[in-house]
């Protein structure tokens, strides 16, 4: 079956409605994104607005606690100070109406110039230097005992320790044995602050001047003026003892050089005389054997010299054995002088 043709003129009324419900389409499309846009706008709008408000209330409500502080949580409405922890550095957000209270965490010194008395009642004057630290450990201890006002109770405290410590100990103790003295007083103020969990270490607790009266100053200074002066004249004894001492020994010295020289000296003559003597008797002996010698030479058939000749031939053996002996030529005549030195 076939469709019927469909008019020209009718052609383009069905063109113009087709434009025309486009056209609507395209509005309610456009209207309909608009809408959502503007609503998603709102609702970003509405959540930045949230969102700064959420960091409005936050940030002004945040504490900080700085890193030379140590602090407690106080409640500014009820004006409440939660004890019972204290804080160290850092950021805190506590909730509203919420602040810390602070307290420093670094070192601090307490010095001290005190009037106090030694053991035989002598006042005079002592300067004592503390260094004391706040922690989160001891602060909840003090601040419950004493408040913000802890610092003038250590000062009480501290005085009170050194000046009843100080009673113990004489003046020539506080001269000569300060260091024991001053562990003396450090042991008493760690006591009165045991309570409060606070201790004062030993480089931190110092007794810096000791100011003594006048007239003790005097005292002293004669004392080891003369003390100098003992010390002096002991040293001048051993010097004259060692001195003396050393004479002796080098007179001793002396006389054992003398006395071994001199035997030295005696035993060399000894032995001189000895060797001369025993040179002179083996000289004798030997010009005897020699002459005995010298006879039996001479002795023929058994004969023996006559008395006269023997008395010749000892008497040639005396000229010739003679060490002065000296022989004068003159001529014809030979004289022999036997007193002659060489």
């Amino acid at each position: 079956m076939t469709e019927a043709p469909i008019p020209l003129q009718n052609i383009g009324q069905l063109g113009s409605r087709s434009n025309y419900n486009n056209s609507t389409d395209s509005n309610r499309i456009k209207s309909s994104m608009d809408g959502a846009v503007i609503k998603a706008s709102v609702l970003c709008a509405l959540l930045l607005v949230g969102f700064f408000l959420i960091l409005l209330c936050i940030f002004p409500n945040l504490s900080y606690i700085r890193y030379d502080e140590v602090g407690f949580k106080k409640n500014s409405f009820t004006n409440d100070v939660d004890e019972s922890e204290a804080h160290g550095m850092g950021v805190y957000f506590w909730g509203f109406y919420n602040s810390p209270i602070v307290f420093p965490a670094t070192f601090r010194s307490l010095k001290f110039k005190l009037n106090v008395a030694s053991k035989t009642g002598l006042n005079f004057e002592l300067n004592v230097d503390i260094f004391y630290r706040l922690s989160s450990k001891n602060l909840p201890k003090i601040f419950r005992k004493l408040g913000r006002s802890y610092e003038a109770r250590f000062r009480d405290s501290i005085k009170a320790a050194v000046k009843n410590t100080a009673v113990k100990f004489t003046v020539d103790e506080f001269i000569e044995q300060r260091v024991n003295i001053s562990k003396s007083m450090r042991h008493t103020v760690n006591e009165e602050f045991e309570i409060y969990g606070l201790e004062v270490e030993p480089h931190k607790f110092l007794v810096q001047e000791v100011h003594f009266p006048y007239q003790l100053k005097n005292k002293f200074l004669n004392t080891a003026v003369q003390q100098l002066r003992n010390e002096q004249a002991e040293l001048q004894q051993k010097i004259d003892q060692v001195t003396k001492e050393t004479e002796r020994l080098t007179e001793e010295i002396r006389k054992n050089i003398t006395l071994v020289y001199n035997s030295a000296s005696a035993k060399y003559n000894n032995d001189v005389i000895k060797a001369k003597s025993e040179a002179t008797t083996t000289k004798q002996e030997s010009l005897s054997d020699g002459l005995k010698l010298v006879f039996d030479a001479l002795t023929t058939d058994g004969t023996k010299l006559s008395k006269e000749n023997r008395e010749n031939i000892l008497k040639y053996y005396t000229i010739i054995d003679n060490e002065n002996l000296k022989v004068i030529e003159g001529g014809s005549n030979i004289r022999i002088n036997m007193n002659a030195k060489k």
